[in-house]
């Protein structure tokens, strides 16, 4: 179900409520312990314009799975830096409703809300507590647009928040209105072209015999992934731009066509992850040289 309203919340208070009573035949232990929430970024740096996917989890802080009925998350972000577009449900549980309700706290003033903090609620189906997993059960993906440069901009969740004030709270699966919400993440977004610091340059050296400008680099050791890496070289005669594959172990190298007398440039100009995702952006100690 997506985030638009449902008919379903205009009756959350009540409904909650009674979902713990309603999954009560459903043989499974209740919760021993409590069901923190944190925030997962898929991605922590984009630039302006880009779309950053942040997953909500629920994830038992025991080593057995403990189930809700219901949840009710208040957040708060910074929207000079996202803009709130809409939650994607695929992956999560099936939800007799999830999404922005109209909520007695005032968080929502549309859905999904813009002003820089909002109420998410969630209700399990009929007969089907969800399981917060140690490892972390996603609940839903709030979909926020990069509105601006920023090097820091935080997505909080908020134990309390509105006017009244509401709270935060994940509902145990079979004790009515029991609270068992436990510790409340928060993720640091990144918003920009900032460098990532994972390409150390070398040099760049002229190769007489070859006729070739070869840039040497290599990335940062323990990133155990393969990564695109793009050069460029700016010089009297042309400017080229040159893209490897490449993975994090030993030096690497970009080879460029340009020669001839003058001052030659290069830097790396991205990152780019296996399946294309940009990760950093940016120059990354330049080399210079001058050819005879």
């Amino acid at each position: 179900m997506n985030s638009k309203k449902h008919p379903a919340a205009h009756s959350w208070r009540y409904v909650r409520r009674l979902l713990p009573l309603i999954l009560l035949p459903v043989w499974i232990c209740p919760a021993k312990a409590n069901i923190n929430l944190e925030w997962r970024p898929v991605t922590q740096t984009q630039p302006v314009g880009a779309t950053i996917r942040v997953g909500l989890y629920a994830v038992s802080d025991s080593t057995e799975t403990q189930y809700l009925a219901a949840v009710d998350v208040i957040f708060s972000w910074t929207p000079s830096h996202l803009r709130l577009d809409r939650i994607d449900n695929t992956g999560s549980p099936d939800w007799l409703f999830s999404g922005f309700p109209d909520d007695p706290y005032n968080l929502n003033e549309t859905s999904p809300p813009q002003d820089g903090d909002g109420l998410y609620s969630a209700f399990a189906s009929f007969g089907e507590p969800v399981g917060a997993t140690p490892e972390g059960t996603l609940l839903t993906t709030f979909v926020f647009l990069a509105v601006s440069d920023t090097p820091s901009t935080l997505l909080d969740i908020l134990e309390t928040g509105g006017n009244p004030p509401g709270r935060t709270k994940v509902f145990d699966a079979f004790i009515p209105n029991q609270d068992v919400t436990g510790t409340l993440g928060s993720a640091t977004i990144v918003i920009g072209d900032y460098p990532c610091h994972w390409v150390q340059s070398t040099r760049l050296k002229y190769r007489a015999r070859a006729d070739k400008l070869v840039y040497r680099f290599q990335l940062v050791p323990g990133l155990r992934r393969d990564w695109s890496v793009t050069g460029r070289l700016d010089g009297p005669v042309l400017d080229e731009t040159k893209s490897r594959r490449t993975s994090n172990r030993g030096r690497r190298r970009l080879k460029f066509d340009g020669q001839g007398p003058g001052l030659y440039t290069c830097a790396i100009l991205h990152v780019e992850d296996s399946t294309g995702q940009r990760v950093c952006v940016g120059y990354f100690e330049e080399r210079q040289l001058t050819l005879p």
